[in-house]
């Protein structure tokens, strides 16, 4: 029988909506191109590993792939826990009605910064 890992870690994207100064996308010497993770070959590595946990971070936003929710969706329907870091922004543009549905459809804790403070507890 062959071992897998149970957790992974994958960057939906190199691609950053934010400039913060201690991070290669935000300040700017990350040398890849930016591009976004197939989401065949992700479905393929999930299918494959069956992981208890994925995790969506490195050195981009993972919500600004295309097919985040959808990502979120195949792990959560192949038996994974999901977890994401985020800087929240692209949560601001939404109605915030539909921030809310967002924030208790998800188990666990839901944070998102505040615009001038620290980061908040909105869900648990």
């Amino acid at each position: 029988m062959q071992s897998l890992p149970r957790n992974l870690w994958f960057e939906p994207t190199n691609t950053c909506n934010a400039k913060c100064p201690l991070c290669p996308t935000g300040s700017g010497p990350l040398s890849r191109s930016p591009a976004c993770l197939d989401i065949g070959f992700y479905k393929r590595v999930i299918d494959e590993v069956q992981p208890r946990t994925v995790h969506f971070w490195n050195y981009g936003e993972p919500f600004l792939h295309p097919h985040i929710f959808e990502m979120f969706r195949y792990a959560a329907d192949c038996g994974a826990v999901t977890y994401a870091s985020t800087n929240g922004f692209v949560f601001y543009k939404l109605d915030p009605a539909l921030r809310a549905i967002l924030a208790v459809s998800q188990p666990g804790q839901l944070w998102m910064p505040q615009r001038l403070g620290p980061f908040v507890v909105i869900v648990r």
